[in-house]
């Protein structure tokens, strides 16, 4: 099998030259479904039906699965002495939850994998078990977006960022962090999904069609109301990137679809960025302003709700800081521009923070992973603090693959 190399590289096709910036390297592969590396990161391209991208999914990923699985029981079960039916009963209910077609890549992945369908129903519900205030020590998903496009770039072109916060626990997990593209058979847009190794919580996506989805907790803006007898949020919004190729439709889905929980949804496509601001009781679509977007986890509409506060870490800080720092860069912002504002923490006047403290006393946030997406390249880039700097990954010609 051919592979490409790590770095760079610029191939010459009729004249034009088009540069890769992607360092893919093609490790394994079965029928119609391959897996390359980006540095540290894997990245899964699955094809066929829901059954089938699970089934190659647990032939690609089998060990990185079975180490997850047994990660995730040293820390639940055995360090901090959590009831394995409890843990179990939680996943249950989460996959439960799941439209059948999601429910069939766990199937298939328990197919190949070695690994039993509890217990990838178990692995997929890891997120869930470190958002429970129960079942971690730090819970708490915070969260930060930040999107430019004309006249705030360079280039006219959107570019978007995003900080993917949570408790510390994570930070021992990210070796697991993967990009998984499922490219249905006959019917979907390509999506990929940028999450832990054998799960569906599709919290941050990319499209064959160039757009561009994330979700940021906003839980605080509606009091912590919850709805447990409505699909999973996350799995909704894995449909709704399969299902659309414009921010049209995915403005339609937004206000046809319920949500469980309280989220603040960002979408983007080449030229432009909304933000949803989704509680249970209702949905507001809230435009940027002079080609700029920024949202951290609490409601900037007209609801007549509790005015936000730093008490949830640190969410008012956070977007001022980002809000500031794109004004800086007004014209100029581009991908060093975007880097830099990401890599600034909080105490810097960013949004980042690489670790659990306590700031000006209210708690801060833990970045486990960064995004940054350039949707008209259909590239993103992936930063793992401590573990993975940042590294393009070249969407596009995975996407075209058939």
């Amino acid at each position: 099998m051919n592979k490409t190399s790590r770095g760079s590289i610029v191939t010459l096709l009729f004249g034009i030259s088009l540069f890769y910036a992607a360092s893919f390297s093609t490790d394994a592969a079965q029928p119609n479904g391959t897996l390359h590396n980006a540095g540290r990161v894997d990245v899964l391209h699955l094809r066929g039906s829901f059954r089938e991208m699970g089934r190659q999914y647990g032939t690609l990923e089998k060990t990185k699965l079975r180490d997850f699985h047994a990660d995730m029981k040293k820390l639940f079960v055995d360090k901090r002495g959590i009831a394995p039916a409890r843990l179990n009963g939680i996943a249950s209910e989460l996959y439960d939850s799941y439209p059948q077609r999601f429910r069939e890549i766990l199937v298939g992945m328990a197919e190949t994998s070695g690994l039993s369908l509890d217990d990838h129903i178990f692995i997929n519900a890891f997120e869930h078990f470190l958002f429970h205030p129960d079942l971690s020590r730090s819970s708490g998903g915070a969260c930060s977006a930040i999107a430019a496009w004309r006249p705030h770039t360079a280039d006219g072109n959107l570019i978007f960022g995003r900080n993917y916060d949570f408790g510390d626990d994570v930070g021992a997990f990210k070796q697991y962090v993967n990009v998984a593209i499922f490219d249905p058979a006959g019917s979907g847009v390509a999506t990929a999904l940028v999450t832990f190794a054998g799960t569906l919580n599709a919290t941050t996506q990319l499209n064959a069609a160039g757009l561009f989805l994330e979700l940021n907790n906003g839980g605080m803006s509606a009091g912590g109301l919850s709805h447990t007898n409505r699909v999973s949020t996350p799995i909704e919004l894995f449909a709704m990137m399969l299902d659309s190729s414009s921010l049209r439709q995915i403005d339609l889905e937004m206000h046809t679809t319920n949500t469980r929980f309280s989220y603040i949804i960002n979408v983007a496509d080449a030229n432009n960025a909304v933000s949803y601001e989704w509680a249970p009781f209702g949905v507001k679509r809230i435009e940027g302003a002079s080609g700029l977007l920024v949202s951290t986890n609490h409601f900037v509409g007209e609801w007549g709700l509790a005015p936000s506060t730093d008490a949830f870490f640190l969410t008012v800080t956070r977007r001022t800081n980002l809000l500031r720092l794109a004004d800086r860069a007004k014209g100029a912002l581009d991908l060093a521009a975007m880097k830099g504002i990401l890599n600034t923490d909080i105490r810097g006047g960013g949004a980042t923070s690489y670790r659990v403290e306590s700031i000006g006393g209210n708690p801060a946030p833990y970045t486990a992973y960064q995004v940054i997406a350039e949707p008209a390249r259909r590239r993103v880039w992936i930063r793992l603090p401590g573990y993975q700097d940042w590294i393009a990954l070249e969407l596009g010609p995975l996407f075209g693959k058939r």
